[in-house]
Formats: structure tokens, C-alpha cells, sequence
């Protein structure tokens, strides 16, 4: 249990700062022993700690051990002495990991050593790091890591990561363009890590834009989805009720379930109410693949009253898969429809519950009723 006398957030005192944690923050000559002791304690979170406090000294001794320990430390030290490294800010430590990323063969000590450079937001290491934006097949590091550090360095800097964000957008657009065995998602997450407003804006306006070729608003489409930002959930929802194409509704409701929109669920309802036949049809078809509940009331109602064979089918089909109880009543409605077709739809329908559907004894013989299978009785 927590010490109200000694918990702030219960009230009590705040815990005073050891003496060593003081030296600490004075970079004083007694706390560096101390932690230079602790390096070689039989704990490793001891020695993790140590490390990381090595990184508040502003002591030229604490970089060079620092360095030193990325060079001879055990695996783990290495790791953390590198990413201490960067928090330094020393010229020292800087240009130690600009030496990893350059020279050492050991892909993980590498990978620490570009999100190190990337924290510092410094400009003057984008070319270093983006020696290793190329997406190649063979290519030790992800380019998610390497846009990541990228990303950091663009929030400051934007016009210097211009042309790894171009490149992507070029991959995106073009991905006959993209390297052999490279899986687009790495380009599209690329492009997520590199955090471009103005790739971001091209994209979106691409998706929209009625008079550029399907082919490229698809390409655009599948690279936003991986984005999630409000402005592009609009942008596919605008998509969706546009309802141009079946493959550009289908890649609308693909990125707004990846993106956990909730407005899908109304949108595919009103769809199914208001759009062009074929819109109404492609939203029951959703509705049936996403087993979505909420519209069943919609899908009734697109049952009994839609003008169009096709679109009462497709509901009726998704009716029938998402709650097939719900669909019974309506089909013995449709029995009696003036329309032959819809006749037979309903007759199908009834006789596929009968046979597949789990049914109380009472609930059965009523349907077998309707449709005189007088075996039953």
C-alpha cells in the first residue's frame, strides 16, 4: 500500500532527491564514480539505470564511456549506450552514431543507432539515414524505421525529407515502379512513419477527383487507409456515397472498417434507402459480408417496399444471413407479393430455413404451414 505520508498524489511529501540523484543532476565528479561502479552491477536494470543516467552528465568522461560500452559492451548494453547516446546531444556521442549506422554490421545496433539520430530532429543526418530508404528486397532495416527517424527530422524540417516523400508518393501512384519482393503495405506505412501533410493532401485530392483514372484513386485509396486521420475518413465516406464504381465502394468500406469509422453503419443504411440501384445492391452486400445488425430494420424495409428485384434479393440474402428468424415473417409476406419473381425469392428462402435453420417445433410447422408441406402436420 501506498505511503499517504510520502505519496504526493495521496497528499503527503513529495520524496526528496538522494544526494547521489543531486551529483546526478550537477554532473558532479562523485556521481559519475558512482555510476561508472554501477556498470558493473550483478542486476541488469541496475546497470540499464546507470546507463541511462550516464546520458544527464555533461562530462566528457560520461560520453566515453558511453562509447566505449557501444563497442565492448554485452549486446543489451550496446543497445542502450546507443540510444543514451543520442539523448547527449554531444558532438562525441553524435558522431559515434553516425559511425554505427555507416560501419557496423549488426542490423539491431544500426536500427537503434537511426532512431537515436532521428529524436535529434537534426537536418544535417537525413542523408545519412537515407542511404537506407531504397526499399530494397534485400534491405536489412525496414523503411517504416528508417522513415520513422525521417518523420522526426520532417516535423522541423519538411523540405528536407521532400525527396523520400516523393519517392513514396511516386511508388503509390506507380507500384509496377515499386522493387521487386517488396510488399506495398511497407510503402504505405512508409508513408504513414514519414507523417507528410502535403502527401497526405495529394492523396486525398487524387482519391476524390472524379476525372483521374480509377486505377490511380485506387492506388491512392489503398495507401490512405493505413492513415488515420479524420480528414481522411471523410474522404473515404465521401467515396462511399458517391458509389461511382463497385471496386471504388468496395475499397470505401474496406478503409473506413480498417479504420473503425462508426458513420459506415448509417452511411450503408441511407445507401440502401436512397442510391442508384446498383449503390443499393453493393450496401446490402456489405451489410451481409460485415454482419452488420444495426441495419436490419433498413434491410426489411429494402424487402418489402424497394422497386427493384435485384436490391430485395440482395437484402433478403443479407437479411437471411445476418438473422434468418427476422427473416421469416418478411418472407411470408413476400409470398404474397404481386411480383412472381419476388413469389419465388420468399419460397427459396423459407425452404432454406426450414432445412438449415435451427427452428422451435411450434416456428416450423408454421412455416411448413405457409408453404403446404402438409408432411409435417
Amino acid at each position: 500500500m501506498r505511503d499517504e505520508h510520502q505519496d504526493p498524489a495521496l497528499g503527503g511529501k513529495r520524496r526528496q532527491p538522494s544526494p547521489h540523484e543531486h551529483d546526478v543532476r550537477l554532473g558532479g565528479a562523485a556521481a559519475l564514480v558512482h555510476i561508472i561502479e554501477k556498470l558493473d552491477d550483478e542486476s541488469a536494470s541496475v546497470r540499464a539505470r546507470a546507463i541511462r543516467e550516464l546520458a544527464h552528465i555533461s562530462d566528457d568522461e560520461a560520453i566515453h564511456q558511453l562509447i566505449d560500452l557501444s563497442r565492448s559492451g554485452n549486446h543489451r548494453q550496446r543497445r542502450q549506450a546507443i540510444a543514451a547516446l543520442g539523448k547527449t546531444r554531444h558532438p562525441a556521442g553524435l558522431a559515434r552514431l553516425v559511425e554505427i549506422v555507416q560501419t557496423v554490421g549488426d542490423v539491431s545496433l544500426r536500427r537503434v543507432a537511426i532512431l537515436a539520430l532521428g529524436r535529434t530532429r537534426d537536418p544535417q543526418y537525413v542523408e545519412v539515414i537515407g542511404q537506407y530508404f531504397d526499399f530494397r528486397a534485400n534491405q536489412t532495416f525496414t523503411s517504416e524505421v528508417v522513415a520513422d527517424a525521417l518523420g522526426r527530422i520532417g516535423q522541423h524540417h519538411p523540405e528536407t525529407i521532400r525527396p523520400y516523400v516523393d519517392r513514396v508518393v511516386e511508388y503509390i501512384l506507380h507500384p509496377a515502379r515499386i522493387p521487386r519482393r517488396v510488399r506495398r503495405v511497407s510503402v504505405y506505412m512508409a508513408l504513414h512513419r514519414l507523417g507528410s501533410d502535403d502527401a497526405l493532401n495529394l492523396l486525398c485530392q487524387i482519391a476524390q477527383e472524379p476525372t483521374e483514372a480509377v486505377d490511380r484513386r485506387i492506388h491512392a485509396l489503398d495507401a490512405l487507409q493505413y492513415q488515420s486521420h479524420r480528414q481522411v475518413k471523410d474522404v473515404f465516406l465521401a467515396i462511399l456515397r458517391e458509389s461511382s464504381t463497385a471496386l471504388m465502394f468496395e475499397r470505401a468500406v474496406d478503409g473506413l472498417l480498417a479504420m473503425k469509422d462508426t458513420r459506415l453503419e448509417s452511411a450503408l443504411a441511407d445507401l440502401l434507402r436512397n442510391g442508384h440501384p446498383s449503390a443499393r445492391i453493393w450496401a446490402a452486400q456489405h451489410i451481409r459480408s460485415n454482419q452488420i445488425r444495426a441495419t436490419i430494420p433498413t434491410l426489411i424495409e429494402a424487402c418489402l417496399d424497394d422497386t427493384e428485384v435485384d436490391v430485395r434479393q440482395a437484402a433478403l440474402d443479407a437479411l437471411w444471413t445476418i438473422d434468418y428468424l427476422e427473416a421469416i415473417p418478411v418472407c411470408i409476406k413476400l409470398l404474397y407479393d404481386v411480383n412472381q419473381q419476388v413469389q419465388q425469392m420468399a419460397r427459396l428462402a423459407l425452404e432454406r430455413v426450414m432445412r438449415y435453420g435451427d427452428l422451435s417445433e411450434h416456428t416450423r410447422w408454421a412455416v411448413g404451414y405457409v408453404l403446404e408441406d402438409r408432411s409435417i402436420l
